[in-house]
């Protein structure tokens, strides 16, 4: 179920990122989404970095990140391998009174180890202004 909110999330990013020329060629975007190339990818070590957008908060405190490759001529995904955390925390009164309904706190937080992120915005050129990154073949431990 989680898969298929975050499919349909993807898609719905997607959808506002491209434009409506892009869009009559649906086919070509499944083609180039489903052959994906993982070798040669741009990757950086992280190091406490903090990404933020409204209410939410990824804290990515170690690991790697790997941009992936273009999706009809655009970067539009990265996947994180490593230690984080999220937290929610709302700005609104009401949704802090719904967070303290439903749990006995008004933020919400939770550790994770891999996170793969699409975004239809500045996300991509902050990461890049934080992080160096190099070429590096995702799957090359496994072909040694």
């Amino acid at each position: 179920m989680n898969k298929i909110l975050l499919f349909i999330l993807f898609l719905f990013l997607f959808f506002n990122y491209i434009s409506s020329d892009e869009l009559n060629d649906f086919e070509k975007f499944v083609v180039d989404f489903n052959s994906a190339d993982f070798s040669n990818i741009k990757t950086a070590e992280v190091k406490d970095i903090s990404l933020k957008r409204d209410a939410v908060e990824f804290l990515l405190h170690d690991g790697k990140i790997f941009i992936i490759k273009p999706i009809l001529g655009k970067e539009i995904a990265v996947y994180f391998q490593g230690n984080g955390e999220f937290i929610f925390a709302s700005n609104t009164k009401i949704e802090q009174d719904n967070l303290k309904r439903l749990y006995p706190t008004d933020k919400k937080y939770r550790e994770f180890t891999s996170m793969f992120i699409v975004f239809a915005d500045s996300t991509l050129q902050r990461l890049e202004n934080k992080l160096i990154f190099t070429e590096t073949d995702f799957f090359r431990k496994w072909k040694d």
